[in-house]
Formats: C-alpha cells, sequence, structure tokens
C-alpha cells in the first residue's frame, strides 16, 4: 500500500510565499481592469509595479509548488493523480464554473463577453485570463511524477 498524499508534510513558509503570489496575481489582475476601466493611468506608479511583480510572481510560484515535487513521487499513482485531481484540477473546474458564471450574471460589465461553446472546451484550452497557471501545473506535476517514477535525474527534469 502506498503512502497517502495526505500524509506529505506541508512546508508553512512555502505556503505562506504561495499565498503571498496568489495576492499578488488577484492584485495584478484588478489594477489591469482598473486599467482598462479607465481608472487607472498606464504611466502610473500602480502599473508600473504591477510590471515590476509580473516578472516574478509566476515564476515564483511555480519554483515554490515544485520544491517538494520529490516528496509526492513515492505515492502509488492511484493516491497521486487523486491528490493532483483533488488539489489542483477541481479548483481549476470549480473556477472556470465561477468565471464563466460571473460573465453572464455581468454580461454588460465584462471586458470579454462569456463563451459557452470555447468554456466547454477547459480540458485541453484553458477558459478566461487567469487558468492558465493551474492547467499548467496540472500538467507539469503529472508528466514530473511519471518522469520521476522513471527515475529520470532531477537536474534533467529542470
Amino acid at each position: 500500500m502506498g503512502i497517502d498524499s495526505k500524509s506529505v508534510e506541508r512546508s508553512v513558509w512555502i505556503d505562506v510565499c504561495k499565498g503571498i503570489c496568489i495576492v499578488l496575481v488577484v492584485s495584478g489582475h484588478v489594477s489591469g481592469g482598473l486599467e482598462v476601466g479607465g481608472n487607472v493611468a498606464a504611466d502610473s506608479f500602480w502599473m508600473r509595479l504591477r510590471d515590476w511583480v509580473y516578472l516574478f510572481h509566476m515564476p515564483a510560484f511555480f519554483a515554490l509548488s515544485g520544491m517538494f515535487a520529490f516528496k509526492l513521487s513515492p505515492l502509488s499513482a492511484p493516491d497521486f493523480c487523486l491528490g493532483r485531481l483533488r488539489t489542483i484540477f477541481y479548483p481549476y473546474m470549480v473556477w472556470t464554473a465561477i468565471i464563466v458564471g460571473a460573465q453572464f450574471a455581468m454580461i454588460r460589465f465584462v471586458n470579454n463577453p462569456p463563451d459557452m461553446s470555447r468554456a466547454l472546451h477547459f480540458l485541453w484550452e484553458p477558459y478566461g485570463y487567469g487558468l492558465w497557471f493551474l492547467y499548467s501545473l496540472f500538467i507539469i506535476s503529472v508528466v514530473f511524477y511519471f518522469l520521476a517514477k522513471l527515475r529520470m535525474p532531477p537536474t534533467l527534469m529542470v
């Protein structure tokens, strides 16, 4: 019997840093929306700050997410896949539904009108602008897991 994915120890400082990265992502999207809405000038301090944050926030999030990826490699394939489905894919599905629902609910106010035919393709094409990272993180973690199972040296996976 394999190790349960819940028994993989978490690191508080990494969770805090990932939380900070998430806040930076949200603030970047909000400031972008304020700029498009004409509420913040493109050359303002806030937009320059957003541009600077965009240089590192997603690479930092991915690096933090992968720091303990090798701790997941002892998991059995079913335990690993269920864990990834629960922690990455399920939030991806929920947020896709939230974005589509919000676009339909506020159709007069959104920058991009809802596209239900495109939303139904979310398994192979992330819907919306903010969900590509969950989609990518899911794919990268699955590929990494199976490469680790094949005993691929970590230096070749970077």
